[in-house]
């Protein structure tokens, strides 16, 4: 008869097992977690798209995904980690284009004559946001099916729109606006139907680089006179100034939502610090006299890779969020790499002992010590 046998519960320290993962007997770790780094690089003589894998924090396997005469740059990855946007020249203008995450599929998601940047997957991967020109001087935010299709125009507004990141949950996209009178950016959110977008910041000196939280009940901008990362929740409520050094440049909220980590000019040169969600326990976590740059976090929330041209040319580097001492060069290329961004999803490879099959689930972030029940399926189930 059929059976279901449920296994010991497995303590995932900051993870869960998602997908479909099917086990046949007992189950062991065959290897550690792979995290999946994109990253432009002209290491082939024009700007491509790379992707490595990192496994205990060293680099394996890096390989050209778009391989084209014309310039690919600046990868996003979809929040499934299936595919990649990136931004295209080879049409002669730019272009969002999107690929699979092994680089095949390449389309052109834009297909028009004006220039299109900025883009940003929607939370269930079925659209994309983007900054374009189409309309004439100034720049609109909009949206575009996943395959190209269904362009829409967001904002439709006779000022500058720009910088569009879409709420995690999936319902709001913040963005930058120079529609107010006294002509400073500010950031507004609107809805995905275009209708009632809403000033979020109300400051005479300029807004901009909004990133919204993980769980989308706050946003940290950057007030860019002085330069210092603001957080206040999507209501508008409780604004707090974070970074307060007047010298700030950018904010980036972990994967867990505890920590932001900021780029800043405080020392005299651009350095990657993290600090609390709250602002407090602020460090230099690059701590180089070079200009180090592009922080962004792995899904785990406890590596942080950046842009450092301390080797003479720009390298990505990884460096433990917690400031524990390590730092490590993951391109080591005499080539500019740049623009980091990592995958999303976790890779764990787990296999029986009886090795009759070998299973791939993803990894997504949980508080530490939740446990996770683990199935045994049907007998007779492939």
């Amino acid at each position: 008869m059929p059976f279901r046998q449920r296994l010991p519960h497995i303590v995932v320290s900051g993870a869960l097992l998602i997908g479909s993962v099917i086990f046949l007997g007992d189950v062991h770790p065959q290897v550690p977690p792979t995290l999946k780094l994109a990253f432009q690089s002209d290491r082939d003589g024009n700007k491509e798209i790379y992707l490595m894998n990192v496994v205990l924090r060293q680099a394996q396997n890096p390989r050209n995904l778009t391989v084209h005469p014309g310039e690919d740059s600046a990868p996003v990855w979809a929040p499934d980690g299936r595919q990649i946007a990136f931004l295209s020249e080879r049409d002669d203008n730019q272009e969002i284009y999107a690929m699979d995450a092994d680089g095949m599929n390449q389309r052109n998601l834009t297909n028009h004559p004006s220039a299109d940047f900025s883009p940003t997957w929607s939370p269930d991967g079925q659209k994309i946001a983007f900054t374009t020109k189409r309309d004439g001087f100034f720049e609109e935010i909009y949206t575009v099916d996943a395959n190209g299709d269904n362009p829409v125009n967001l904002t439709n507004e006779p000022k500058r729109d720009y910088m569009p990141t879409w709420s995690p949950d999936g319902e709001k996209i913040a963005f930058v606006s120079f529609r107010e009178l006294l002509g400073a950016s500010e950031v507004y959110v609107i809805n995905l139907d275009g209708k009632q977008p809403r000033r979020f910041t109300n400051s005479a000196v300029g807004d901009i680089f909004p990133d919204w939280s993980p769980d989308s009940q706050k946003l940290i901008w950057l007030i860019t006179n002085p330069g210092n990362i603001a957080v206040m929740n999507a209501d508008g409520e409780n604004p707090l100034n974070l970074s307060d050094d007047n010298k700030s440049e950018r904010g980036f909220w972990s994967p867990d939502g505890e920590k932001i980590a900021l780029l800043t000019q405080r020392d005299g040169n651009r350095e990657i610090y993290v600090m609390d969600a709250d602002g407090a326990n602020q460090r230099n976590l690059s701590n180089h006299k070079a200009e180090d740059t592009s922080p962004a976090w792995a899904p785990d929330s406890q590596t942080i890779a950046f842009v450092s041209d301390r080797d003479g040319n720009r390298e990505i580097y990884i460096a433990d969020a917690a400031g524990q001492g390590l730092l490590r060069n993951l391109t080591n290329h005499p080539a500019d790499d740049s623009n980091p961004a990592w995958s999303p999803v976790t890779s764990l490879s787990v296999s029986p002992k009886t090795k009759r099959s070998v299973t791939w689930g993803g990894l997504k972030h949980l508080k530490r010590d939740e446990r996770v029940e683990i199935l045994q399926p049907d007998e007779g189930q492939d």
